[in-house]
């Protein structure tokens, strides 16, 4: 397969929205908008090309001593499906316009070893509800490159449509603790998945208090913590790095409401 060209970065009206994202965002949050250095700017439709995707899989089981080609695959697209909304997720919280998630439009910001560090967009969506605009073009997005994930990785789809649900989802309250306000950016999730509509399932959230801790102990606030409640799994624990992550579905109850509290804990100290 040739080596894919760099692309050009974001000009006119994209590049004039994500300066609004960017102007918002405090700079130690600005990583999966702008490429990093040592990464490439790629057409993002790469993700169509079966043998660069067969690649980036092959790649990633490398990364994490993973050989099933399940987990791999499945550890790939955890990864790539929480960048790819971003851009059109942290555009439509910021300014109430969306920049276009559809792979035509935008650039992934490629490394070397196969990790995918972010996306930008060059295009912005148009239409009278920007929610309605954003979950069609992410639709057209998520239906292009699943079944072909799916068909890489030897798997059912399903579990892909869940992973991106969970990325929306988990990037609304990333966007949200940035912007110091995740109610109102999660308040987007339902909207949203409504506006994508099935087999994308609507994310949950679950808000959990931190620990009783003494005042004196630096604790800044006692505000429940919102977490994403998890409907996917990306298999990190599969492979001879990780355990389960802390809201992994297949923890207990208990587990994850003990992990979960001592998370909230940590970000009422911060």
């Amino acid at each position: 397969m040739p080596e894919p060209a760099a692309t050009a970065a974001p000009a006119g009206a994209a590049a004039h929205l994500l300066g609004r994202v960017l102007a918002a965002l405090p700079a130690t949050e600005h990583g999966p908008l702008v490429p990093a250095p040592g990464t490439e700017a790629l057409p993002a439709e790469l993700l169509l090309d079966r043998d660069w995707l067969t690649e980036q899989v092959r790649l990633r089981g490398r990364l994490w001593q993973a050989d099933d080609d399940r987990v791999r695959t499945t550890l790939w697209w955890y990864s790539t499906s929480a960048w790819l909304p971003h851009p059109a997720l942290a555009s439509l919280v910021v300014t109430g316009q969306a920049l276009s998630p559809r792979l035509a439009d935008m650039t992934v910001h490629w490394a070397p070893d196969g990790r995918i560090t972010g996306f930008t967009s060059r295009a912005v969506l148009t239409g009278n509800d920007p929610v309605t605009a954003l979950g069609a073009a992410l639709r057209e997005t998520l239906t292009e490159v699943i079944p072909l994930l799916a068909e890489v990785g030897g798997m059912r789809q399903r579990p892909l449509w869940a992973l991106a649900a969970d990325s929306v989802g988990d990037r609304l309250v990333w966007i949200g603790r940035a912007l110091g306000d995740v109610p109102a950016a999660t308040a987007l999730a339902l909207p949203v998945a409504r506006a994508i509509g099935a087999p994308f399932p609507a994310p949950h959230y679950v808000d959990v208090p931190p620990a009783h801790t003494p005042l004196d102990s630096g604790a800044a606030t006692t505000t429940p913590a919102r977490f994403l409640r998890r409907c996917s799994c990306c298999l990190v624990y599969e492979t001879p790095s990780l355990g389960k992550c802390d809201a992994c579905p297949k923890r207990s109850r208990h587990d994850r409401e003990h992990l979960l509290q001592a998370a909230a804990t940590r970000l009422a100290a911060d």
